[in-house]
Formats: C-alpha cells, structure tokens, sequence
C-alpha cells in the first residue's frame, strides 16, 4: 500500500474543499487522483501497492493556509470547463447567378428517315448482320 505524503494530503483537500459531494480519493504513486477505485487500480501495474485511499474525514479540508496563488490554481483546476454560448449566428447560403444547366437532347429523325434505315438482322448465332438492300 501507497504511503500518503503531505502533498497529497494537502492536494487532496484542496479536491475536498472544491467538491463537496465527495467522500473519498483514490491516489496512485504518480500522485494522480482519482474518485473510483477502478480507474486508480487501472492506472498502475501493481494496484494493491501503487494505490491508497484517502477519506474526506481524514484530511483537513480548511485550506486557508494555503498562498492565494495556490489557492486560486485549486478551484481553477478543478472546475469543469463552461461551454460558451454561441454568439454568431451560422453562415446563411447566398443565391447563385448560375444558369440552369441546358437539357440536350439527340435529333429527332421524322418518321420518313426512320423508315429509309434498315435495322439489323440477327441470325441464329446471335451475330448481327446488315440488312440485305
């Protein structure tokens, strides 16, 4: 088991005071903390000896002795950043100039042409031949 050093109880109350809905951290010996067991055991290779338990009510959670500068680093960190409202309102489609693209069409032959052009013939192999004049 982790030994607890007196920078991680000191951080650890920091963590405290920012959230009070929590009971108890998890540390590992990278000095990471965590609020589930699972993720602090999963940080490390050797869980029961590279991570411990610190209890809100073993940790002084008045962190007035801190220096302003580290006082105002905790309550920084620990917060969860705010989305900001969007403010600018999304680009609206301008209408094109374009023309409408022009429909071509193959020549249309009269009935007159059609019927002076001989189709193809298809013999009993499948092959296509001219027609015969």
């Amino acid at each position: 088991m982790l030994k607890i050093t007196k920078e991680n109880k000191q951080e650890a109350a920091k963590i405290f005071a920012a959230n009070p809905t929590v009971q108890n951290l998890f540390v590992n010996n990278k000095s990471e903390f965590f609020t589930s067991r699972n993720l602090a055991e999963n940080s490390v290779s050797k869980p029961k000896e590279e991570v411990t338990e610190i209890l809100r009510s073993s940790v002084d959670t008045d962190v007035s002795e801190e220096t302003p500068e580290e006082e105002t680093k905790a309550t920084v960190n620990s917060k969860p950043p705010v989305a900001k409202p969007a403010t600018k309102k999304p680009p609206v489609a301008k209408p094109t100039t374009a023309k409408p693209p022009v429909k071509v069409s193959a020549p249309v032959k009269d009935k007159a042409e059609e019927a002076q052009e001989p189709t193809p013939v298809e013999d009993n192999a499948g092959e296509t031949q001219e027609p015969k004049a």
